[in-house]
């Protein structure tokens, strides 16, 4: 789970929402029964080569926080995946490519991704990575 703001805080001095944020995941943590929500990361850092390799997935707390550098290392194969809906819903992070429909120049693999995602979502067997 990424911090609100860029340094999650700084421990207080740069706003104390980290303290709702880390009640919020042990909340969490609690009602699934494991430790499955780890944080505030340190949202700014969050995807650097040394910590991306530590968490399967990032939860930003906003669309740019999580979404920007994102797109900026993946751009062609990663997904979004909205929570706290009453459906599946998952979809490419990249836009719509107006410029280059129906010339098959398009890169699928991110939404390949969402797709193998939503279907994983829907299965009974969910494993604990993503794809």
């Amino acid at each position: 789970m990424l911090g609100f703001n860029p340094h999650a805080g700084d421990g207080g001095v740069l706003g104390n929402e980290e303290d709702e944020i880390k009640a919020a995941i042990e909340g969490a943590n609690k009602k699934i029964g494991k430790e499955v929500f780890f944080g505030p990361l340190v949202p700014d850092v969050a995807f650097t080569p040394d910590a991306k390799g530590k968490y399967p997935a990032f939860v930003a707390m906003y669309h740019d926080q999580g979404l920007a550098p994102l797109k900026a290392l993946h751009f062609d194969e990663s997904i979004n995946v909205s929570l706290g809906l009453p459906i599946i819903r998952t979809s490419p992070d990249h836009g719509t490519a107006y410029d280059i429909a129906y010339k098959m120049e398009a890169n699928t693999k991110s939404y390949e991704n969402a797709v193998k995602e939503a279907v994983r979502l829907a299965s009974k067997d969910k494993k604990e990575s993503f794809v």
